[in-house]
């Protein structure tokens, strides 16, 4: 079941990167055209307007080839020895005393922006300093802001 559960969710994941990606190339293909229809002549707001929107299509090149290289790659990794496997569940209390349930993910765009769960990513620094560890145990990991320490309050694997 557990691996039904895990296909089911990466087909919904691809399919919402498939639909993003179609998206993002119907707007790259609307930009160009626009921009390669512009008179040359113009004053200077004009030539801002061409440069951002320049600036756009670079954001979207980039953001269409990110999305693409998630769906070529849209396989679940086996997790590292001691890792937690895909589609755990992980309660975490935070050094400002907050307690999340998270659930771990190969890539973040698995969990829809109106899903409301929090995720965390295998290779993520959280994600690589929860390997191996057990409820009741406290584990450090590096933020932007310095290392931070997590507890571990509940675990449960997929399946269970």
């Amino acid at each position: 079941m557990a691996d039904t559960d895990t296909n089911a969710a990466i087909d919904r994941t691809r399919q919402r990167l498939e639909e993003e990606l179609a998206q993002l190339r119907a707007r790259r293909r609307a930009l160009a055209a626009e921009l390669g229809e512009r008179d040359s002549v113009g004053d200077r707001a004009d030539q801002a307007d061409v440069l951002e929107q320049a600036d756009d299509i670079v954001w979207l090149d980039e953001r269409i080839a990110e999305v693409a290289a998630l769906i070529a790659r849209a396989e679940v990794p086996e997790p590292a020895e001691g890792r937690l496997p895909h589609g755990a569940q992980v309660t975490l209390r935070f050094d400002d005393g907050e307690v999340s349930t998270l659930r771990v993910v190969a890539i973040a765009e698995e969990v829809a922006e109106d899903d409301g769960a929090g995720a965390v990513t295998l290779n993520s620094p959280l994600g690589r300093a929860l390997a191996g560890s057990r409820v009741g145990d406290v584990v450090e990991y590096v933020t932007p802001s310095g290392p931070a320490l997590v507890e571990v309050l509940a675990l449960h694997m997929p399946g269970e």
